[in-house]
């Protein structure tokens, strides 16, 4: 790499054109943020795979670049960051489930939702905030009214069973 092409990598890590930077942006999106394959971003943007290879270099460089940064701030900053990056994230998975019509294609975003739950969850607990991860974090598309009864009546036969049990275990039965 020529000296010029350096330091101008070094002014403009992202781009310098509004076009490449708007660009890069969406590419940081698309493939970080939703894991879309590079031909299907490229195919979006109408760019060729070579260019959407390029500009994921250029922001994992940027991001080794300027990545250090946040080690630097304090920790409650970096986990409200990364809260608000969730939620951000989960509340654009919930709209495109939402939006979606296919079958296939809404369960691949509810399994996107509970990897990012879990993964979620388990970055929190690595920073002391939660005691202990869930082993599973469970997504349903089940509506509060179906929960609120579907709970109810498991807690009317779980109170069968222990009524069950305990008519079981009289005092007439054990003389």
């Amino acid at each position: 790499m020529r000296m010029k092409d350096w330091n101008y990598q070094k002014r403009y890590p992202f781009g310098r054109s509004r076009e490449i930077i708007d660009r890069r942006k969406k590419v940081l999106r698309l493939r970080f943020v939703k894991h879309w394959p590079k031909e299907q971003i490229a195919n979006v943007l109408g760019v060729s795979e070579r260019t959407i290879e390029r500009d994921i270099q250029a922001v994992e460089e940027y991001g080794r670049q300027y990545g250090a940064e946040v080690l630097r701030e304090p920790l409650e900053k970096t986990i409200w960051k990364i809260t608000e990056n969730y939620q951000e994230r989960q509340m654009l998975r919930w709209q495109e489930f939402a939006n979606a019509k296919d079958p296939g294609v809404k369960n691949r975003i509810l399994r996107d939702i509970q990897a990012e739950d879990q993964q979620y969850y388990e970055t929190m607990q690595s920073l002391g905030v939660v005691y202990k991860a869930p082993d599973q974090a469970v997504v349903t598309t089940e509506s509060w009214e179906d929960r609120i009864k579907r709970l109810r009546a498991e807690r009317e036969a779980a109170a069968e069973n222990i009524k069950d049990d305990n008519d079981d275990n009289t005092v007439d039965d054990i003389e």
